[in-house]
């Protein structure tokens, strides 16, 4: 059994499975480009989060990054950003702490 499981949101059927396996540490969910909203996501995100650590990978904008950090607990969350250049990650990981200090 692998420690990590990547999936998209086209495979959430299997979420509650995943979650009872107890050798599975951390679940891995990609934000799809025409998939359901981060919105639509939090209450699977807090699903994992109540018994494993959740990667969340994706471009995600201003508003989606304070949604995220609003809602979902810090502990066993990791975001992965994608973003289109150098710049912009700078300026998204500004803002990410600048939301974590406050």
């Amino acid at each position: 059994m692998n420690d990590l499981f990547h999936l998209h949101p086209s495979s959430f059927f299997i979420i509650d499975q995943l979650i009872d396996l107890d050798a599975l540490k951390v679940i891995q969910i990609n934000k799809d480009l025409g998939g359901p909203s981060v919105e639509e996501m939090l209450p699977v995100f807090k699903k994992v989060l109540a018994k494993k650590q959740l990667v969340v990978w994706g471009e995600f904008d201003d508003d989606e990054i304070a949604l995220l950090l609003d809602q979902l607990p810090a502990k066993g969350l990791m975001l992965h950003l994608v973003a289109p250049d150098v710049g912009v990650a700078k300026v998204q990981m500004g803002k990410i702490c600048a939301l974590i200090a406050s």
